[in-house]
């Protein structure tokens, strides 16, 4: 979570809104994580959990580690991760799923 929330800190404008929701289902739990930034490319959007992967041009320091780490993270764990525009199609939302194993929850 303070990997996504870092992001959205760093990428998105000095005086816009970070955006976290969690929900939770039956089956699943979410957690979002949105920002009012320049947004991620829709064929760049899987190239970003490439470890040192950075998006061209992007403003701000950074190694390109740490969605890698997010979904590293999130597989380990059973979860999925999904990444999009925010709403309106501006900003970045990246969303993890936990799944709740038959039984328990």
């Amino acid at each position: 979570m303070s990997n996504l929330v870092d992001n959205a800190l760093r990428y998105g404008p000095v005086d816009g809104t970070v955006t976290i929701e969690l929900r939770t289902a039956t089956r699943d739990t979410t957690l979002a994580v949105e920002d009012e930034g320049p947004g991620i490319p829709e064929h760049l959007r899987e190239r970003v959990f490439e470890s040192y992967y950075r998006v061209p041009g992007s403003a701000g320091s950074g190694s390109g580690l740490g969605l890698a780490i997010v979904k590293e993270v999130a597989q380990a764990h059973g979860a999925r991760v999904a990444i999009g525009a925010g709403a309106g199609g501006t900003g970045t939302r990246i969303v993890v799923t936990f799944t709740a194993a038959a039984g328990h929850r």
